[in-house]
């Protein structure tokens, strides 16, 4: 009887209230927060009680859709909190870093004094600073940076703790939001008014920044011009006042949006916020579907793990009605994946190594650049006269931009057909041309076609590395070992953990087998080159050091030409996408927006692709600085750079080997590997940030450069198989080259910005280990973003259901 009055009420409200309990027990979120009620018997209802339900059943579908759109609206809003936080946050680093430059350079100069000469012809004994000058106006100001950056970062660290903590960090943060709006607005106005008010007080300039400012500080800074640059600093400091407004309007905003449903006229209000209005239009394009009520909410899951889970893991997947197994990857037998392949593959990375294109070319370019430029260190190009440094960073800067557009372009031929093993060998013969090419180039007088073969080079050597290692996911599961493990999976013998276990571990032995194989033969090459070297005798006389470089780049590009070619052979050409009738470039930009528009859904997919650009972004800066540096210390000399080399090398051979031992041995996940080279990378741009202070230590001495070589290779260069092995961890399966495509792209949007931002950096302060400060706190904030919103299991369960929506569409699309 109480089954029968399940269906049959005869009270109409509480058949009401029944339906009412359905409708907030239906997996809305897409987990269940209690198992499911058991099915009822059948009940024969009478025609009365039917058209009530027919009539209840349409309010419930009012109901759901209300939920829905309520659902989605909370989701928009979570995503946008969470975005203008982080944010809010970096523009709070953006007015910190300026002041404390300030504050830094102050303390090192104050008590240094020079014999000035004053416009009348006297002298005068003093310091570069202001007599008596208040330091008190900048004191302040960064004490209210300081504070205004912690609240920040903890905003951030609270998502870490779960839903129970993060709702309470949520109430607290809705406090300060109105604190915020109604006070730290105001203090940060008063701070910043009565700074620059200091600057011109009583018609003195005696503060730091005013002092900086004054026409006074420029009649000295001839006398000073090795301690401070006055006009630099005084960018700085008006550069740090200006985002100091900006931040004002940040917490104006985020007190606002928190009291209001309508955010159309929240971005109309506030248009001049450029970034967060962006942000914006991203965030809150409403997705374009004919039902809404078709699917689930396909927002962003939450940012962390629910506190509690009763059902774990329950994501709301179709069941598919079948008593074995399926594993996720199945097998075409002419297909697999032979050892003569694999060593095939590892062969082409031998060839690839880096020494041509990317280690001995920019030192030849830079070298013939130096001898150009004379003492003065200062060449006229691309509209105006700039120091070298800041030439190769924008070189780089122009070659990142560029890859963006090539990849745009070809991506499309690595992800449809059997033929994307074409790209990669003619993207190879491009760079074999730009080897051989040096060999012309070896005279001061040819610095400007070391231009063109530098940026070209560049382009040459970042694809190709791209397209081979997009191969290695494909080549991982089509291996014996993983379809016995398939089987195994297929008859019950192990679980979908152990599979997803083994396929990860396949990977990691790939790609770190493929980098430890390239770093021994490596020391090989390098050996060789050594021997040329002192054949050729390069410390005899500058042009024989030149013609010396450009041997050994065609002598590596020779080895690379004979490494490549089993791959070129022996690669199985394993078919891709079917474009259909669609002509493949369109197909492939398709695609890339398919991707941009899908990975909204894969949560940590996004999170780590932000990652990925900000530490790459950071770790390639890094390297191009120090190689800068480096270069100046060793004087260009060929031979001294090889060793240096050799010994990079040799740790990188231990350190990729070290770590895919302990990883192997002790049954450690990619994340974890891949987040202790983050935070050695935090330390090398530490290590260079303390050389802006002292000319003690921070790449400034010849015994540096050999210990950086050795931290690099043993710490920071297996980044360079973790980070792909990163990526094929948050791919759905069948997706890896629409995936690598997007991840490459963003990768060299991030290249080119550091190298552009390091650049101005440099031409403002004249301090070639200035980038030094934005490195660190770049570095600093991905680390912290990478451990704390990726999550590689929640990744698993996203793309197994982003992959099963896909199949309902499809199937829904053949119904229809």
């Amino acid at each position: 009887m109480a089954a029968n009055s399940y269906y049959n009420s005869h009270s109409p409200a509480a058949h009401e209230q029944q339906q009412h309990l359905l409708a907030h027990a239906s997996p809305l979120s897409g987990h269940f927060s209690q198992p499911p009620t058991p099915l009822k018997p059948l009940h024969f209802v009478s025609e009365t009680d039917y058209h009530h339900s027919h009539n209840h059943f349409e309010k419930h579908d009012d109901l759901q859709y209300a939920l829905h759109e309520d659902a989605d609206l909370k989701s928009r809003i979570r995503r946008f909190r969470v975005v203008s936080r982080v944010f809010s946050f970096l523009i709070s680093i953006g007015v910190l870093t300026p002041i404390t430059m300030t504050l830094v350079k102050f303390l090192q100069t104050q008590n240094i004094y020079r014999t000035v000469t004053q416009p009348d012809g006297s002298t005068i004994y003093r310091t570069a600073w202001a007599h008596d000058s208040k330091t008190w106006p900048t004191y302040s100001y960064f004490g209210v940076a300081l504070i205004s950056t912690i609240l920040n970062f903890a905003t951030i660290f609270s998502y870490k703790f779960g839903v129970g903590r993060a709702n309470t960090a949520s109430y607290v943060a809705s406090i300060f939001s109105w604190l915020d709006m109604l006070g730290n607005l105001g203090v940060w106005i008063a701070a910043t008014a009565v700074y620059r008010d200091e600057k011109d007080k009583n018609g003195k300039s005696n503060d730091l920044w005013g002092w900086t400012c004054s026409p006074a500080a420029q009649l000295i800074q001839k006398d000073f011009a090795g301690e401070v640059n006055f006009s630099a600093y005084c960018n700085v400091q008006s550069a740090s006042w200006k985002q100091s407004k900006r931040k004002g309007t940040s917490d104006r905003w985020r007190g606002y949006k928190k009291n209001s449903l309508r955010f159309e006229s929240a971005v109309a209000f506030e248009t001049h916020v450029r970034v967060e209005s962006v942000v914006l239009l991203v965030f809150f394009q409403q997705p374009a579907t004919s039902n809404p009520m078709a699917s689930n909410d396909p927002g962003l899951a939450p940012l962390s793990a629910p506190a509690e889970d009763p059902v774990k893991g329950a994501v709301d997947i179709p069941t598919i009605d079948t008593e074995t197994p399926v594993a996720p990857d199945q097998f075409d037998p002419q297909y697999e994946t032979t050892r003569k392949e694999i060593w095939a593959y590892y062969s082409y990375y031998v060839g690839d190594n880096g020494l041509t294109l990317f280690n001995f070319g920019p030192t030849a370019f830079q070298n013939l650049m130096y001898q150009a430029a004379g003492d003065s260190e200062i060449l006229h190009f691309f509209g105006r006269d700039r120091t070298i440094n800041s030439i190769v960073l924008l070189c780089n800067g122009i070659s990142f931009a560029i890859q963006i557009v090539v990849f745009l372009v070809l991506g499309s031929f690595a992800d449809f057909g059997s033929w994307r093993p074409n790209i990669l060998i003619v993207l190879s013969l491009i760079a074999f041309g730009i080897g051989f090419g040096w060999l012309g180039v070896h005279t001061q007088e040819d610095w400007h076609i070391g231009v063109g073969l530098y940026i070209v080079g560049l382009i040459a050597y970042q694809t190709t590395i791209t397209f081979w290692t997009a191969a290695f996911p494909g080549l991982a599961r089509n291996t014996k070992d993983l379809r016995m493990k398939a089987d195994e999976f297929a008859d019950g013998r192990i679980t979908r953990a152990e599979y997803d276990f083994a396929d990860m571990m396949k990977r990691n032995e790939l790609s770190n087998t493929a980098f430890y194989v390239q770093s021994v033969f490596e020391i090989v090459i390098l050996a060789v080159i050594v021997g040329i070297m002192f054949a050729l005798h390069v410390n005899d006389s500058e042009a024989n050091n030149n013609w010396g470089l450009s041997v050994l780049i065609a002598f590596a590009t020779g080895v690379w030409i004979l490494c490549a070619i089993p791959w070129f052979v022996l690669e199985k050409r394993r078919p891709g996408q079917d474009p259909g009738r669609t002509n493949i470039i369109v197909a492939g930009i398709k695609q890339l927006g398919y991707a941009m528009t899908q990975i909204w859904q894969l949560r940590q997919s996004l999170a780590y692709l932000v990652g990925y650009f900000l530490l790459g972004d950071s770790l390639n800066t890094t390297v191009t600085v120090i190689g800068t540096l480096q270069n100046e210390i060793v004087a260009y000399n060929s031979l001294q750079l090889t060793y240096l080399l050799i010994l990079g090398i040799a740790a990188q051979a231990v350190g990729i080997g070290a770590f895919w031992q302990i990883q192997k041995r002790y049954g450690l996940s990619t994340k974890t590997m891949f987040m202790v080279i983050a935070v050695c990378i935090v330390l090398l741009d530490g290590w260079g940030m303390i050389g802006i202070w002292t000319q003690a230590f921070g790449f400034h001495k010849t015994w540096e450069v050999w210990v950086y070589q050795a931290f690099y290779g043993l710490l920071v260069c297996p980044w360079y198989s973790y980070s792909q092995t990163m990526i094929s961890e948050v791919t759905p399966r069948g997706k890896e080259f629409l995936f690598f495509s997007l991840f490459s792209i963003v990768g060299k949007t991030s290249a080119f910005i550091g190298p552009l931002v390091s650049s101005a950096i440099i031409d403002d302060t004249g301090n070639n280990s200035s980038p030094f400060y934005f490195l660190f706190a770049l570095s600093l904030v991905s680390c912290a973003w990478l451990y704390f919103f990726v999550d590689v299991e929640k990744s698993r369960i996203e793309q197994q259901d982003f992959l099963d929506k896909e199949k309902s569409i499809k199937a829904e699309v053949v119904r229809a």
